[in-house]
């Protein structure tokens, strides 16, 4: 299966990730990464098929937040 990382920009902005990670670990940590740096103030994981696979709360528990 396939995951994609949704976000939303400082600027308000909601993107969607042009990568897809086979692995919905794989995709919480990427997203993890982007909300520490501060690239994102808000992530979730959709699946190929846009249903939500993890939160912005699960993301930052399984990140170290």
């Amino acid at each position: 299966m396939a995951f994609v990382i949704r976000t939303v920009l400082r600027s308000g902005t909601l993107t969607r990730s042009a990568s897809t990670h086979e692995k919905l670990e794989d995709a919480i940590r990427e997203a993890g990464a982007q909300l520490k740096k501060g690239f994102a103030v808000d992530a979730w994981i959709e699946d190929e098929n846009g249903v939500p696979a993890a939160g912005v709360t699960e993301i930052k528990a399984k990140c170290g937040f």
